[in-house]
Formats: C-alpha cells, sequence, structure tokens
C-alpha cells in the first residue's frame, strides 16, 4: 500500500489466535466433503481446539478455475440484530470479494487472494459459499450467499507516503446469507486496541510458505497488537490493525477476512479482519489488520437496513460484477467517527 497496490503484498493473512468461546450451533451434514490439497503442516500456530464466536469458511467452485470447494478466505459471522425480518449477515475482507483492477500485477494477485497460484478466478466466475460451525469445515455443509455489501470507501489500497496513511483502506465488505442457521455470531468491538494488547484470531490459511495447501482444520495463535509505524512496510493505513509475528509465526493466504478477537471481560469481541502483511512470505513480517470500531456505525447501518445497500460498485473497487446468483454492490459513505474508543 505504501505508494500504490504494486507495492502492498496482500497475502491474504490472518493471525490465527487461540479463542476460548464455544459455539452453539446444529448444522446440516455436508452433501459431499471439500476436495483439493490438505496440508497438515501449520505456519507457526497450531489446531484450534475451540470454536470462536463467527468463524466461518469461504470457498467457490469454478469451471474456469477447474476448482471444487476452494479455500479462498475466512469470514466472520456476526450476531443475530434481535429485529424482525432480520437476515443472516457477516464480515470478511473486500479484496476476497473483489474484481481485482485493470493492470494486475503480482502484487495484486496475492492480495486477490490467489497467491502460488498461477490462476487467477474473476469473481464473476466463482460460486461462492460459506461453511461455518464446526473447527473442520469438510463436517458442515455448505451455505449460498445471496449478497456482497463492499464498503464504499474500498479502493484496492491505493496507499499514500506516509508511514501511515491518513486514508482508511477500508478492507471490508459484508455478505448475506439465503437463511439464517444456528450458530452463535459475533460481537464487534467499538473500540480499537491499544499497542500490547493480546490478541486471539484463528482461520483457515495456507499452512506453509512451501506450499499452496490449505488445512480442513482451522488453525490458531496468540499475538499482539504493536505500533501502526512497525507496519508501515505493509502500508498501514488509519484504524488498522497492527500486530506482531512472535518467532516469525503468522497468518498466511486464504485466512484474509478472520476476525481478530480481543478478550473483554471474559467475552471474545471482534476488533479487526485479517488484511495482509509486507512481505511473500508468511510470518516475514508483522501483519495488517482492517480494525473495526470505526466503521461499526456502516456495519450496524447495513444489518440493520438502514441503508441503501444497492449502488453499484465503482471503477476503483474492481468494478461491476456480473454474477448470475449473487449481487455485489455498496452503500453511499456515511460520516464515521472522528475518534474511536481506545480499549
Amino acid at each position: 500500500m505504501r505508494s500504490n497496490i504494486q507495492r502492498a503484498t496482500v497475502a491474504l493473512l490472518a493471525t490465527v489466535t487461540l479463542v476460548t468461546a464455544g459455539a452453539t450451533a446444529t448444522v446440516a451434514q455436508p452433501d459431499t466433503p471439500p476436495s483439493g490439497d490438505i496440508s497438515t503442516q501449520v505456519v507457526g500456530g497450531r489446531q484450534a481446539t475451540q470454536l470462536p464466536p463467527g468463524l466461518a469458511a469461504l470457498e467457490y467452485d469454478s469451471e474456469s478455475g477447474f476448482r471444487d470447494d476452494h479455500q479462498t478466505c475466512t469470514t466472520v459471522l456476526l450476531e443475530k440484530p434481535g429485529r424482525p425480518g432480520w437476515v443472516q449477515s457477516g464480515l470478511t475482507a473486500a479484496h476476497c470479494v473483489s474484481e481485482r483492477p485493470a493492470g494486475p500485477s503480482a502484487a495484486s494477485t496475492r492480495l486477490a487472494g490467489e497467491f502460488g497460484s498461477p490462476i487467477w478466478v474473476p469473481v464473476k466466475d466463482r460460486k461462492f459459499q460459506l461453511r461455518a460451525g464446526s473447527l473442520d469445515r469438510t463436517l458442515v455443509a455448505p451455505l449460498p450467499i445471496t449478497q456482497v455489501v463492499i464498503a464504499p470507501w474500498w479502493k484496492w489500497i491505493p496507499g499514500g507516503p506516509d508511514p501511515v496513511d491518513p486514508t482508511p483502506a477500508a478492507d471490508l465488505a459484508m455478505f448475506f446469507l439465503a437463511e439464517p442457521i444456528q450458530v452463535r455470531g459475533a460481537t464487534v468491538d467499538s473500540a480499537e486496541p491499544r499497542p500490547g494488547t493480546p490478541v486471539r484470531a484463528v482461520g483457515w490459511g495456507r499452512t506453509s510458505n512451501l506450499s499452496a495447501a490449505t488445512p480442513t482444520i482451522a488453525n490458531e495463535l496468540r499475538t499482539r497488537i504493536i505500533r501502526p509505524q512497525e507496519c508501515a512496510a505493509g502500508d498501514i493505513s488509519l484504524h488498522d490493525l497492527c500486530t506482531a509475528n512472535p518467532g516469525g509465526d503468522g497468518a498466511c493466504n486464504a485466512d484474509s477476512g478472520a476476525g481478530v478477537y480481543v478478550p473483554v471481560n471474559g467475552r471474545l469481541l471482534v476488533t479487526g479482519l485479517v488484511s495482509r502483511g509486507a512481505t511473500a512470505l508468511c510470518g516475514g513480517s508483522p501483519d495488517v489488520h482492517q480494525g473495526l470500531g470505526n466503521f461499526k456505525p456502516w456495519i450496524d447501518k447495513v444489518q440493520n437496513g438502514t441503508i441503501r445497500i444497492d449502488l453499484p460498485l465503482t471503477p476503483e473497487q474492481g468494478g461491476p460484477i456480473a454474477h448470475p446468483t449473487i449481487k455485489f454492490t455498496t452503500t453511499e459513505a456515511i460520516e464515521l467517527p472522528k475518534w474511536v474508543p481506545v480499549r
């Protein structure tokens, strides 16, 4: 992000971390298990033992890419808003669900979630599906997605000359499912964690720098928030979060969109979404995550239906997506808080 997307190696990361909340889920058994490469290695971290609130895997099928149940990103299902007519919604990284801009580069390919693969599959050719309710994504049935709403500030991370870009990257998108499911959702934190705060995340990202394989069981890692300036090489921007990679451990491709959780009064709140790193190697640098506290008013409006969510995507967002079954839209840019509490 420092000057433009060509300098950003956004490697679909997730600082996967230990989580302590279980899920109360009743999920259908899968019709067919996910296929594709499977790896048992871990890039720093370990297999998760407890399911965090909202954890879900984002996969897709594609005839053009010859892919079935391809693990592409991780997502966070949100808690139910408790109102009539609500629709199950969740969060993921915008770069997981938007077309990359014209003039693709190696860096933009990594940002779009295809690091390690020579094939770029256009979003319009991806039959997205979600698997939620289990650390082992092979044990739950796929769920169809009906609409994706990309944050209006998202512009494929143009970046700026400063160590901390004053223009938020807003690597953020919401999605809606066709019907609600009995899976415990996550609560978005309205505050931002200060440096030194321990955070946790879990994802199905790539487990080795030497393999493009992704695991079927989610992995976890403990880490902590560090000063934004320490993520300058990852083109960090305002309201992003920077986390350390202890001992070279870190997140990797397909972890993008995973929740970064912070413990608050015995609960795990989601404070960010995995976004990117500064190098091509997973764990080779601190990781950048999209902070959520500043964007909570927008998230609430989209989830509660108090803002139009049918506006067309702009060229800066990657342009319109002519998908056969999923609506891809954006919203107007609402006024965001001028100050966000620090926890």
